[in-house]
């Protein structure tokens, strides 16, 4: 069997693409992280004092990379990390242990699940959370994140928009990603509501920081991209044949065109991570 007939296989099974799901998100997680530390701005894109920081809550916490990062770079904090799959959590709880990291602990839940008078944080970190929640509840989910923090807390949102280069191939796909996640009422893009949603939950002093990472031919990174592309586009194509925005020969096609695209000399492209620090106000929340 073809790559191509073993992905349309795979994705007309509805339990193997929720298994293939959690590993598209695992994989992602820690490609994402290990690229942000490496190239982009670090751990945290926003300079923040850390004196008074000792509660982290990372949500969602996916492989556990940024948690582990964070608790292993700062011993006398206690790093929370959460997350719905237990896969997850096992895998995150495991890396951890091996590195000999005794504070950082990792919950199965959601931001939902936690009672805030039992911890408030004094940084409660958001990342990639976009694809996971729909368009109607994003109000709901952000409102839940002001008794997390605790009075004088700071929140940080990092969300990612889709690489913008000069081949109509990726232009094209990305559209039909952007179709496949909406059509299933999901959030493709949520960087222009993000600091509107911040302030309408109560938070104050809400800076943005953008952070765009060339990705060109002729740059460092290019050779990096280059290394994880095929498998980052297999996985994507997967989604996108069991949405099915288009038929399996156009997507082969445009898959053909970003391969040779890519690799061209003429290839240009940047990247962009859209990250806001909020401030919980130090009184008590207005009643609406």
């Amino acid at each position: 069997m073809d790559n191509l007939s073993y992905r349309e296989g795979l994705v007309s099974d509805p339990v193997l693409y929720a298994s293939l799901q959690s590993t598209i998100r695992h994989y992602l997680s820690g490609y994402l992280h290990q690229f942000l530390v490496t190239y982009g701005d670090g751990l945290l894109p926003v300079s923040i004092a850390l004196e008074n920081v000792w509660h982290v809550l990372n949500v969602p916490c996916c492989s556990g990379d940024w948690a582990c990062d964070m608790a292993y770079q700062n011993p006398l904090m206690e790093v929370v990390g959460m997350d719905v799959d237990p896969r997850r959590i096992t895998f995150a709880q495991a890396q951890a242990t091996a590195q000999g990291i005794t504070n950082a602990t990792f919950l199965l839940g959601n931001m939902e699940t936690l009672v805030p008078p039992d911890q408030h944080y004094d940084l409660v970190h958001i990342r990639f959370l976009a694809p996971l929640i729909r368009q109607n509840a994003w109000e709901r989910v952000c409102s839940g994140w002001w008794p997390l923090c605790r009075p004088g807390g700071l929140l940080m949102w990092t969300e990612m928009r889709i690489p913008s280069t000069n081949s109509h191939a990726f232009t094209e796909w990305g559209a039909l990603l952007t179709s496949s996640v909406e059509q299933d009422g999901l959030t493709a893009d949520i960087t222009p509501r993000m600091a509107p949603l911040l302030r309408s939950s109560g938070f104050l002093q809400v800076k943005e920081v953008l952070s765009t990472i060339d990705i060109s031919s002729n740059t460092k990174l290019h050779k990096h991209v280059c290394m994880h592309i095929w498998d980052i586009l297999n996985f994507v194509q997967c989604i996108l044949l069991f949405s099915g925005v288009a038929s399996t020969s156009l997507l082969y096609e445009l898959y053909e065109h970003m391969i040779q695209d890519l690799l061209s000399d003429q290839f240009q492209g940047t990247w962009t991570f859209v990250t806001y620090l909020a401030t919980k106000e130090r009184q008590m929340r207005p009643v609406e």
